[in-house]
């Protein structure tokens, strides 16, 4: 599993958010960057909110950049597959937008 000191960064033209190497949205001011964060369990693990996309079943997890991107790709390995969660704060909108494409072996 991914380092828990190396989160993925967001960012438009509007606010920001991390995601954590397990795919959670951990920090995210919403709808602008001095907006009170909607999401904010990096700061309060048991009261701060968060949104979470994860396999049910033990899983490994790594993370990365699309290539030439500010999209956040988080993947996760299980015995029954693989997923890939795609994060991204699209341009010019005020927008979260999680993609999910999955594998079953």
């Amino acid at each position: 599993m991914a380092h828990p000191l190396f989160y993925g960064f967001l960012s438009n033209s509007y606010t920001s958010a991390l995601i954590s190497p397990e795919g959670v949205v951990e920090w995210l001011p919403w709808p602008r960057f001095d907006s009170q964060a909607i999401f904010c369990r990096l700061l309060d693990k048991t009261r701060g909110g968060f949104f979470s996309i994860q396999p049910e079943d033990d899983f490994q997890s790594h993370q990365q950049y699309d290539d030439n991107t500010n999209i956040v790709v988080t993947t996760f390995h299980t015995d029954k597959g693989h997923a890939e969660v795609r994060d991204f704060l699209p341009i010019g909108q005020v927008a979260l937008w999680r993609v999910v494409d999955t594998v079953f072996l």
